[in-house]
């Protein structure tokens, strides 16, 4: 009977964590082919939020609807954020959240699986859900195996989306 190491185990691991996120990132990446639009509009129909003393945090799951000419794609994304503008200890759900990202490099990035923060990115108009000092992450995918072999994309109609209260003001 042949005996592995722990250390050994581990290692066997995290070579084969490397070989699959090298494999992932041999896909081609979806480029914009034209110079049309170029939109991204997040939205988290039920986050939730959860204070404690100062500081508040969000959370939740949703789709991000990517316009690049005139071809659509639908993402699955997870959301988290937060401030410190909480006030007491409590957890409640939120109003949705909608965000519309009208950068074009951010919107490739976001379609090519990495993740948007808020802090590193312009070009993002805040619809509904939070202000202005709110710092969020939007992370492509449903879950970890996202993260490790990329979130998958689904080519959709163009007039499908689920944001049409941001459809006037996004003009």
């Amino acid at each position: 009977m042949i005996q592995i190491s722990k250390p050994a185990c581990a290692a066997a691991k995290s070579i084969t964590l490397a070989a699959a996120i090298a494999l992932s990132g041999l896909s081609e990446p979806l480029q914009a082919q034209d110079a049309g639009v170029h939109r991204a509009v997040i939205t988290i129909p039920n986050p939730r939020s959860a204070n404690l003393l100062q500081l508040r945090g969000l959370g939740g799951r949703g789709t991000a609807h990517i316009q690049v000419g005139n071809t659509c794609h639908s993402l699955p994304v997870r959301f988290v954020a937060g401030d410190f503008s909480g006030e007491s200890i409590q957890a409640r759900r939120s109003t949705p959240i909608v965000l519309e990202i009208r950068d074009v490099q951010t919107v490739n990035a976001l379609l090519n699986g990495a993740d948007i923060v808020s802090d590193e990115t312009a070009g993002i108009v805040i619809h509904s859900g939070l202000s202005a000092d709110t710092g969020f992450v939007v992370n492509p995918g449903r879950n970890i195996s996202a993260d490790i072999f990329g979130a998958r994309v689904s080519k959709v109609p163009c007039g499908v989306r689920d944001d049409d209260a941001t459809s006037n003001a996004a003009g």
